[in-house]
């Protein structure tokens, strides 16, 4: 629909068939809350482009309203709202582009519905969970320029897509310089802006925070492949090119193709602390473990999340004198801590205190995971740095 609205039928129809680009496919067949992020920014785009269509100022309220409340889906979801602002209105606006239909009024109409949309988000949302929230905020911080380099390069290279679909973003961010058209530009300055603000985000190296570039992206795609028709002989053989260059990216996004280009595993391997669990502890025991044992063990065991007490609404956490009388009423035989694993600073304090001495758990040590079985580089479950072991806390009498 954004691209009917702005280009035309063509473009529509094209971006509707790379919307299976593996950078799509990837982005949203997560089980996350992060996709809904990607359909929050698409309708507000969509509505940007009605609104600088038919010059309806009063619409852009509406933009920056939807803008604001997708700070619901995520936390580093507050960034969009600057982002756009700068891509989509403060560009034109100084450059005094009339071919947007811009004013300031219409900038100012998406900044008041922005901070609308926020204010709900905040107080409704944020507040009642600031402590939690700054803690995981804290050290996400960059401490220096160095740090904040390193990890908007990390973002800004992309390194979790197959190299035929970085080589296309690359491509359709530089046909952007190439017969411009203003949404054009506001697309390719939204991506970019918006990779080096994730720089803001400490050591927190996780691909599915690029969840708001799928739009952008897609759409940036269409234009390239539209651009690349102006200089092919017919149509049919455009049509072909077009279809090719599209396909090759849809390999990517399989695993065998992936694990053969990246030289990963051809197959999908049991991780070493679930072969461990199947090994030494019965079935139907409860574990306490992080979210991607899940599928591995759920069929057998009765599992809990490490981050259950961290994520704990009022309504629950309300109901118990503190963390260990939560964990009590688990009544728990296993607890895993990756220290390792992004996040694992929240379930820290718990993990390393006297709770299992105290009621009789024994600590088995693993060496750490390296997660073959997941086939994106770099692992975006685990921090960076020198690895530590693995604990294990077992319920003494349980182990075979």
């Amino acid at each position: 629909a954004i691209a009917y609205t702005v280009y035309g039928r063509w473009t529509a129809i094209l971006t509707a068939i790379i919307a299976f680009s593996s950078f799509t496919l990837h982005m949203t067949t997560m089980l996350r809350h992060d996709a809904s992020f990607i359909l929050l920014v698409a309708v507000a785009l969509l509505l940007y482009a009605q609104a600088t269509q038919r010059q309806k100022p009063t619409w852009h309220f509406g933009v920056g309203f939807i803008i604001g409340l997708s700070w619901y889906t995520h936390y580093h979801a507050v960034l969009v709202g600057p982002m756009i602002g700068v891509a989509f209105y403060l560009i034109f606006l100084l450059r005094r582009e009339k071919k947007m239909n811009l004013t300031w009024r219409a900038f100012a109409y998406y900044v008041a519905g922005g901070l609308l949309g926020a204010a709900i988000v905040f107080i409704t949302s944020k507040l009642p969970y600031w402590d939690i929230l700054s803690q995981v905020r804290e050290p996400r911080t960059p401490e220096s320029i160095i740090e904040y380099l390193q990890t908007a390069w990390f973002y800004a290279r992309l390194g979790w897509l197959d190299p035929i679909e970085r080589m296309f973003i690359v491509f359709s961010l530089a046909s952007v310089l190439y017969k411009p058209r203003e949404f054009d530009l506001a697309l390719g300055s939204f991506v970019l802006l918006f990779l080096a603000a994730l720089g803001f985000f400490g050591d927190t190296l996780l691909a599915y925070y690029t969840t708001h570039m799928v739009t952008a992206v897609i759409l940036l795609h269409s234009r390239l492949f539209l651009k690349l028709w102006d200089h092919l002989p017919s149509p049919q053989l455009a049509a072909l090119v077009t279809a090719m260059l599209i396909f090759a990216p849809v390999l990517g996004a399989t695993t065998p193709f992936f694990a053969l280009v990246g030289n990963y595993p051809m197959l999908r391997t049991t991780p070493p602390v679930v072969q461990w669990i199947e090994e030494h502890i019965p079935t139907g025991a409860v574990i306490v473990s992080h979210d991607w044992h899940y599928p591995f063990l759920a069929q057998d065991y009765t599992m809990y999340t490490s981050f259950s007490w961290a994520s704990a609404t009022p309504n629950i956490s309300d109901n118990y004198a503190d963390e260990d009388a939560f964990w009590d009423e688990v009544n728990f035989d296993v607890f895993v801590y990756d220290p390792n694993a992004a996040g694992a600073f929240i379930v820290e304090p718990f993990a390393m205190s006297d709770y299992f001495a105290e009621r009789g758990y024994q600590r088995i040590m693993l060496p750490p995971e390296e997660l073959p079985y997941i086939p994106m580089p770099p692992d975006p479950f685990t921090i960076p740095g020198e690895k530590r072991d693995i604990m294990i806390y077992v319920r003494d009498g349980l182990l075979e």
